[in-house]
């Protein structure tokens, strides 16, 4: 009987470790084509108020170091689903990854952007 039950618990063990691998995968990258600068546009409401002609200085030189520049990126849906489903689990005593912590590295590489060039 404990046979019995010792395999079906490492069976079970088997199938959270396959869906929790299968689940950690980056995902595909998002960029699939270069930037085509022809077809570029506008997102509505993200230009700060004091970007106005009357706050502009002209053209600045092309090396010009800018600082303190903010890109903000969206995951897409099932990223954040991901995300969101591993927050939970780290939360939840039921779980497997139950703290089971990431670094911000390990972040980075289940969630972050795609490592190609």
């Amino acid at each position: 009987m404990l046979f019995k039950e010792s395999s079906a618990i490492l069976r079970h063990s088997a199938l959270v470790l396959t869906l929790s691998l299968a689940a950690y995968a980056q995902a595909p990258p998002l960029i699939t084509q270069p930037i085509d600068e022809s077809r570029l546009f506008t997102l509505a409401g993200n230009t700060r108020e004091e970007a106005i002609a009357a706050n502009d200085q002209g053209r600045v030189p092309d090396d010009m170091p800018i600082e303190h520049i903010l890109l903000q990126l969206q995951h897409s849906a099932p990223q954040e689903e991901s995300v969101n489903t591993l927050i939970d689990q780290l939360h939840d005593p039921n779980s497997a990854n139950y703290h089971h912590w990431l670094t911000a590295s390990e972040f980075g590489r289940r969630f972050g952007l795609a490592q190609q060039i």
